[in-house]
């Protein structure tokens, strides 16, 4: 199979979801910004479609670290994109779409690069959520000493 051949539907989509069209000053944006502007379905029936990509790069024998990493960054784009109005510019900044299509060609390109970047980034992402959960209870910990104890 030709790589490039698997991954030309994925080109298409994320272009189209993300950077399919040029606003004001140049900015980029696609169908997902404009679909997202419909409360709560929007951001919803762009995800399905999103989803495609990574069910694809999974298809095609792309790494389970690289897929969670596409995993996430589609659910920042759901959480985030959720928002209304601030939503909408983050999809156009964001581009999950993009970023899971660029994650494909670069393990297609330098897979063992690709594979040690991924497994550092989630690596991160679990260090962050721990500290992020941890450090709340640290500190009620701490001011419970001080106050009560």
């Amino acid at each position: 199979m030709n790589n490039q051949n698997d991954i030309k539907d994925l080109k298409f989509i994320s272009k189209l979801l993300d950077s399919q069209f040029q606003g004001p000053m140049g900015i980029r944006f696609g169908v997902d910004a404009i679909i997202g502007l419909v409360p709560v379905i929007g951001d919803s029936a762009t995800s399905v479609i999103s989803s495609y990509i990574i069910y694809r790069a999974a298809k095609i024998g792309i790494p389970r670290i690289i897929i969670i990493k596409m995993i996430f960054n589609l659910l920042i784009d759901q959480v985030f994109g959720s928002i209304p109005v601030i939503g909408d510019l983050f999809d156009v900044a964001w581009r999950a779409n993009s970023r899971n299509y660029d994650l494909v060609v670069k393990y297609l390109d330098n897979p063992k690069a690709s594979l040690q970047k991924s497994y550092i980034t989630i690596l991160l992402i679990i260090v962050v959520a721990v500290i992020t959960v941890s450090l709340p209870i640290f500190l009620l910990l701490i001011l419970q000493q001080l106050f009560v104890g």
